[in-house]
């Protein structure tokens, strides 16, 4: 379960964008449509390429929550991530749902921060057998990732998907709240019972800021991924993240249950979630001197070296934001540019542009403040939607 919290390289703001342009919808200009999807449009999409996903019309009622946990359990797994890189090997663990099903597959969804940088991931269902899952796509701002494992020769009668509420279904503080998890990366198919505690908390995850549940249903490391039910067998959220501070307990969060189906079918159908809106361009974010020594250091190509050399001299070293690349050709924002502000708002950190962008829509027009050749220059930009 990932918990409430620099040098970062290349901060991207967008991957395969379509660019900066005025004209971002390719229809000759005109305005971008609102994304508006909800529970039923989302499955049904899904149901168009011939996957399954269960919603239902009405809720069941359980004699006990045991007899509900009965009923879906096996709807919940274990997942075993390994992280290689050039130096060491490291494993971690975390939950997931039976979200989908297709002729051959299970989708299954997790957290992105579960399987985020996995170089193999392994799914385990409630029987004990273990699968190679394959990575489908994930979305760090919801926390959202799909995984994929065969489902040939699994009892899909036992292991069945979970149940999505209908769209009128409405949360209320209060409602029996029942997180599945493997805690600890060792207890596959925990059972924890508590209410909703609260509703749209926002909360900032290692720099991103989320809408999520919180709950009093106890949740530990490798919770994160699992199914957070109500009393009927609904699955209401997605459990992601606790309160990791001395003498405070009982403060859980989850990913809402619209949020998770939105994510989910976006990842599936388009390999990214709609709707997000992005400048178009990757960054670097140089927080320290030694930040930019290191930078200028690792670049080999000597003209590229003489470009950065000649930029930081022009802002005298400042330290921020430096346009990295541009996806457009169109776009007015140059590779080197140091973004001062944002629609007069200052901007210092990856974590400060993120936040704007969080508050602003596709189609809208900023206007990016920034030091280019030692001149201050403002240039209005219209944002795109993000792909990754």
């Amino acid at each position: 379960m990932k918990k409430i919290s620099i040098f970062i390289l290349i901060f991207i703001l967008a991957v395969c964008c379509t660019g900066c342009m005025p004209d971002i919808t390719g229809n000759g200009g005109e305005e971008p449509p609102v994304v508006t999807t909800v529970i039923a449009d989302a499955v049904e999409e899904l149901g168009n390429a011939n996957i399954t996903v269960k919603t239902v019309d009405s809720s069941k009622t359980y004699d006990s929550i045991a007899d509900m946990v009965a009923q879906i359990k096996d709807s919940v797994v274990e997942i075993e991530v390994v992280v290689a890189d050039d130096y060491q090997t490291s494993s971690g663990a975390g939950s997931g749902v039976l979200f989908g099903i297709s002729q051959d597959k299970y989708y299954v969804v997790t957290n992105h921060h579960v399987v985020e940088d996995a170089s193999i991931i392994w799914v385990r269902l409630t029987d004990g057998r273990r699968f190679s899952a394959s990575f489908v796509a994930s979305d760090e701002a919801t926390d959202i990732a799909v995984i994929t494992i065969s489902n040939i020769g699994i009892d899909q009668e036992k292991f069945r998907t979970v149940i999505l509420p209908n769209d009128d279904y409405t949360t209320r503080v209060g409602d029996t709240a029942i997180a599945i998890g493997n805690p600890l990366g060792s207890l596959g198919g925990s059972v924890t019972q508590g209410i909703v505690s609260a509703l749209d908390r926002q909360i900032t995850i290692d720099g991103v800021k989320m809408n999520v549940l919180q709950t009093d249903a106890a949740s530990n490391p490798g919770n994160s991924g699992g199914g957070l039910f109500d009393e009927h067998g609904q699955l209401i959220g997605i459990t992601n993240s606790g309160v990791a501070v001395e003498g405070v307990e009982g403060i859980n969060f989850a990913i809402p249950v619209k949020t998770v189906v939105e994510s989910a079918c976006d990842l599936i159908e388009q390999g990214y979630v709609s709707g997000k809106p992005s400048i178009g361009i990757t960054s670097i974010e140089l927080a320290t001197l030694n930040d930019m020594n290191e930078f200028y250091n690792s670049i080999s190509n000597s003209q590229t070296k003489q470009f950065w050399f000649e930029v930081f001299s022009s802002t005298n070293n400042a330290l921020g934001i430096y346009v990295y690349t541009v996806a457009n050709p169109y776009c007015d924002l140059e590779i080197g540019d140091y973004i001062v502000s944002v629609n007069g708002e200052e901007i210092k950190t990856g974590e400060d542009l993120s936040a704007l962008l969080d508050e602003s829509e596709v189609g809208q027009t900023i206007s990016v403040n920034v030091l280019r050749g030692g001149e201050s220059k403002t240039i209005d930009v219209s944002l795109i939607e993000m792909r990754r």
